[in-house]
């Protein structure tokens, strides 16, 4: 194998590693919606080590947090807005959340 033909099969190795990288650091959008009852749905799934976008959209006719200490994450969000709320890196677990505005609208990130 000449010296050529090993870069070559370098760099095209080195090229397929970084799309891999690239394809498997896609978000997953997971839309959620902040109604007066609550979140729409309660609990969402996502895959472990998965770059997560939540996308939150608030229904109610008044402002509403969403707030989760467990993913370090506070946003206010004004009503018929959408925010996005990124995680990621997150381990198996439960990952709840809530509207720190009205502490009865609670819900939940499973991570599998």
């Amino acid at each position: 194998m000449t010296m050529r033909t090993r870069t070559a099969l370098a760099i095209a190795f080195a090229l397929f590693l970084g799309a891999a990288r690239g394809m498997a650091a896609e978000d997953r959008t997971i839309p959620l919606a902040v109604e007066e009852a609550g979140f729409a749905p309660a609990e969402v799934e996502a895959p472990t080590g998965a770059r997560v976008r939540l996308e939150v959209t608030n229904r109610t006719a008044a402002a509403i947090e969403f707030e989760s200490f467990e993913l370090n994450r506070e946003r206010v969000i004004q009503p018929g807005q959408t925010a996005a709320v990124y995680v990621s890196g997150l381990d198996p677990g439960r990952y709840e959340f809530f509207d720190d505005f009205h502490h009865q609208r609670r819900g939940a990130l499973l991570v599998r």
